[in-house]
């Protein structure tokens, strides 16, 4: 089992978007993510739990894997429930992943597990 955690502060994500825009958005998340967020009252509050979680995620993979894996290609989707969960490329194998979004005002935290499961 590995785990991966980050944190991110809101404002920077912010921060990026008003200094990129579109660019900054389309070089980190999906087309997915971004419809998902925009629907949110809190843009980027919701953009920072992603991001979290998509470093949380690379922090968990081991090194062969990281070099493989682009933050984009991490995708963080919601169920029907609103609980995030992966979406991530099938090269990376068969894994157990579970993930952890949490929120306040100024912080976004995630934190991420990741079993492989032999084939």
């Amino acid at each position: 089992m590995q785990v991966g955690i980050d944190i991110v502060h809101v404002g920077r994500i912010k921060k990026l978007y008003e200094q990129y825009k579109e660019r900054f958005l389309e070089r980190v998340f999906s087309e997915r993510e971004i419809a998902y967020c925009a629907g949110r009252k809190r843009f980027f509050e919701c953009l920072a739990g992603r991001f979290a979680a998509k470093e949380a995620f690379y922090k968990a993979l081991d090194y062969n894997m990281q070099k493989k894996t682009a933050l984009k290609d991490i995708e963080v989707l919601a169920d029907i429930n609103g609980r995030p969960y992966y979406n991530v490329p099938l090269e990376l194998g068969n894994l157990s992943i579970a993930l952890s979004i949490s929120h306040e005002k100024e912080y976004a935290v995630a934190v991420c597990t990741i079993i492989r499961r032999s084939t």
